[in-house]
């Protein structure tokens, strides 16, 4: 089913007030009569566009990240990862009450769906090295779990690199991977001449 302009406007400003408690409090301390009061809605439209405050952080999310890169495709892994941790970096108090309240498996796996576009990005060097799909796959998946980690040890103030300096080197490392990786496969080819 298709949403509404008028729906999109309502959950928008449901999710507005949201944000500006999470601001102020941890997510696990926010009612959902907090949120309605805070736009003038009542507990009824809430529960008519979202099951519960986690199902609206989820929609929140994904409609912020779609627009965040629905108008850069073209850029690179790097530029599209940048934005990521600036996107981040400008609502670290939102994603620290999150981490906070709910622990870090639910943000984890929305990290880690990010952060795994850019992996499969970034692995396109890894298609000259004549490595082979499962190999492929597997270190797609090491290299995303790892990476969003990574993303959530930054967000925590467990690494304290600019957005800049992370990127730079998390490229470094799957540079570092994809070269090993041409090296093991030439090297099994000069062994079985």
């Amino acid at each position: 089913m298709k949403e509404t302009a008028a729906g999109a406007r309502t959950k928008q400003l449901l999710t507005d007030s949201l944000r500006h408690l999470m601001e102020k409090k941890p997510l696990n301390q926010i009612s959902v009569k907090e949120i309605t009061d805070g736009c003038g809605m009542q507990r009824q439209t809430f529960y008519y566009h979202f099951h519960d405050v986690y199902d609206q952080l989820k929609w929140a999310y994904q409609q912020q990240i779609a627009v965040l890169f629905s108008e850069h495709q073209e850029e690179s892994w790097q530029e599209s990862l940048l934005r990521l941790f600036h996107y981040v970096e400008k609502n670290r108090g939102i994603c620290r009450s999150i981490l906070e309240s709910v622990g870090r498996e639910p943000i984890r796996r929305v990290f880690y769906q990010d952060v795994h576009r850019f992996v499969r990005k970034a692995m396109k060097m890894f298609y000259d090295t004549g490595c082979d799909q499962v190999y492929l796959g597997f270190t797609e998946r090491y290299l995303s779990l790892a990476f969003g980690s990574v993303l959530e040890s930054w967000v925590l103030g467990e690494i304290r690199k600019t957005p800049e300096e992370v990127v730079a080197y998390v490229d470094i490392l799957i540079q570092d991977q994809a070269r090993g990786a041409k090296e093991r496969v030439l090297k099994k080819a000069f062994a079985e001449l």
